[in-house]
């Protein structure tokens, strides 16, 4: 379900099926959930690279380890 947060800023709740159009259709991505921190380092929010798409932002809010398996 999308939820409008300013007038061109969306939110989305991330559930398959529409998964995988919400991550191509976003411009900016970003992991604000403990998945892959340490000492879980193999876990990831998503491992599927065909979700992504040339140009966008990505970020990861993980702190350690400074690169997790999502970026």
């Amino acid at each position: 379900a999308e939820k409008i947060l300013f007038e061109k800023i969306f939110a989305y709740e991330l559930v398959p099926p529409d998964l995988k159009e919400v991550f191509r259709r976003s411009k900016v991505i970003v992991n604000a959930t403990p998945v892959g921190m340490f000492p879980h380092t193999d876990d990831s929010p998503l491992a599927l690279s065909e979700f992504f798409r040339e140009g966008q932002i990505v970020f990861d809010l993980i702190y350690n380890p400074l690169e997790t398996k999502f970026l």
